[in-house]
């Protein structure tokens, strides 16, 4: 049994390994856990708290009686303010799903071990994912390939490290893309040359257009009853889409991205000044920027995953050579006395190869024209939002990389090329475990760094009222929900919150990194005007520092 099933096998155990390996930030029992989780990214922080409410106490959106007389300027980082509720910006399908996950999961294992569960629902499914991988990839792949490339997505270091980060939506996201296509590659396994001819460029726009495709590959296959199948699940997906967007955002194509409007309605999209076009939208949100573009290609697949980029660049390119040189045979290249390739159907490793490229390059141009980052050094890490906006690429590129390796291995069979391939093989386990646990926003710096939120947050709680309105940049994260917040104070709108505030005699403080002797001028000018100042540094640390507006 264990012969002829090994590959599975070895998956599975795997799977149960790296599924602890994933819960690194989350190792202790659930009894040591603290009542409320501190988290180390905004997203995370909201996205957690959302799904405690919609687990806990039945909400999607936290009433602030403040919104009235602040126009709005009361709620933290990734959330904005829809008719007098605070709700997040970002990615609303996640809590939905997370949060019902775990209420279902809490019926069986209990509330206490509500931070436990809903932390272990991406570590899982990242665990499971290469199982999935494998029985896609193998249908259109060669065996061996597949299973390599699965393997390989367990040490991935862009994957290992957010299955990590369990409140962010992207490993859920590809989770879902491999199991639908998993099964939409078994509906008709038997039929694999339809799956290899229904390439058209024109319909890839990442996955709608992809989806469509399928859809159309699979008429000479599937019934009049697979596809009113197919159709009642989308429409369901479509109501529950746009019930979720109507429920936290007042209308169904309204975005938490786009400013409210007055009446306190979220933002449609395409509404005017309040959005952009809804072609832009779609393809170019953030303009195109070819040196952006470049210098974000760099960062973020040469300067962080090096090995991994420059095998999967050469293993894509000595695939394309591969099927150029040979267009009409569909043969086993392992058995290919020139070259000694690894197996590599002809038909799908085109179809495979086109539809990544034409993706590759959507995300490119889409993510790859905007130019920011994520921590106050401004340097490319890890922890940084590209990473997971890429995840996708990193991922689908693995079978060339497995391709690579391979056709390495079985070159002229020498045992030269064997040791290459093992010492290459240590290289991409060694830039995987360097760059998940890099000191610059790596797992290991996240926990310490999450170690360290806690004991600020027991300082400014005790500092402060409970009552108290806190107006920070960064902090938010491990202040909100203890403490209202006010994400800045450089905007119009929130000087006049603040105003407001001060002179119903509301506590109200600034918590924030040391200000430069311009910004504390300017601040100070602005309180002076209105009969305001910031105390003496009520608390510091680590270049923060604690302020009473007064």
């Amino acid at each position: 049994m264990f012969k002829r099933n090994w590959k599975i096998i070895t998956l599975v155990v795997l799977g149960a390994v790296f599924f602890v390996v994933y819960l690194y930030l989350y190792l202790p029992t659930a009894s040591k856990y603290p009542d409320y989780l501190i988290l180390n990214q905004p997203d995370e922080s909201i996205n957690y708290f959302f799904i405690r409410e919609l687990a806990l106490n039945n909400r999607l959106g936290l009433p602030e009686p403040l919104s009235g007389i602040t126009a709005s300027q009361v709620h933290p980082r990734s959330t904005t303010v829809v008719n007098g509720a605070i709700v997040p910006i970002g990615f609303p399908g996640v809590i939905v799903i997370f949060g019902l996950i775990t209420k279902l999961l809490m019926k069986i294992f209990g509330i206490g071990n509500f931070n436990l569960l809903t932390a272990a629902l991406t570590p899982f499914l990242a665990a499971l994912t290469p199982l999935f991988f494998y029985g896609f990839l193998r249908r259109i792949w060669d065996e061996h390939g597949a299973w390599f490339s699965a393997v390989l997505l367990f040490f991935l270091p862009s994957w290992w490290y957010y299955a990590s980060r369990p409140f962010q939506h992207n490993t859920l996201l590809v989770f879902l893309i491999i199991v639908g296509l998993y099964c939409y590659i078994v509906s008709f396994a038997k039929f694999k040359k339809i799956w290899f001819g229904f390439f058209r460029p024109s319909e890839i726009v990442w996955l709608a257009a992809l989806g469509a495709s399928e859809l159309i590959a699979a008429r000479k296959v599937w019934s009049w009853r697979e596809y009113f199948a197919c159709g009642v699940g989308l429409v369901l997906t479509a109501i529950l889409f746009f019930t979720t967007q109507t429920t936290f955002y007042g209308s169904a194509f309204a975005s938490g991205y786009v400013r409210p409007t007055i009446d306190g309605v979220g933002g449609i999209i395409t509404a005017g000044p309040q959005g952009i076009g809804l072609i832009k939208a779609i393809f170019l949100p953030f303009g195109l920027h070819f040196g952006a573009m470049a210098r974000n290609f760099y960062a973020y697949f040469f300067s962080l995953f090096g090995v991994w980029s420059v095998l999967a660049i050469a293993g894509l390119g000595i695939s394309v050579w591969f099927l150029l040189c040979h267009p009409r045979e569909n043969r086993d290249p392992v058995d290919d006395l020139e070259g000694k390739f690894a197996g590599f159907p002809i038909k799908s490793g085109m179809t495979y190869a086109v539809l990544f490229l034409l993706v590759s390059i959507y995300l490119l141009f889409f993510y790859g024209s905007w130019q920011f980052f994520d921590n106050l050094l401004r340097a490319p890490s890890i922890g940084t939002s590209y990473v997971r906006y890429f995840l996708p690429i990193y991922v689908f590129g693995l079978p060339f990389l497995s391709f690579f390796l391979l056709w390495l291995w079985m070159l002229q069979r020498k045992i030269i090329f064997k040791i290459a391939t093992a010492v290459l093989f240590l290289a991409l386990i060694t830039n995987s475990f360097g760059a998940v646990f890099a000191p610059l926003e790596g797992l290991s710096s996240v926990k310490m760094t999450v170690a360290e939120y806690g004991e600020w947050q027991k300082k400014i709680y005790a500092l402060t009222e409970d009552n108290a309105i806190i107006v920070t940049r960064y902090a938010d994260k491990y202040l909100f929900p203890g403490r209202k917040i006010i994400p800045g104070w450089e905007m119009t709108e929130q000087k006049n919150a603040i105003i407001v505030l001060a002179r119903q005699g509301r506590p109200i403080y600034l918590y924030d990194l040391k200000l430069t002797e311009k910004e504390d001028a300017a601040l100070a000018e602005f309180l002076s005007g209105k009969n305001l100042k910031l105390s003496a540094p009520l608390a510091d640390w680590e270049n923060i520092e604690l302020k009473k507006i007064e």
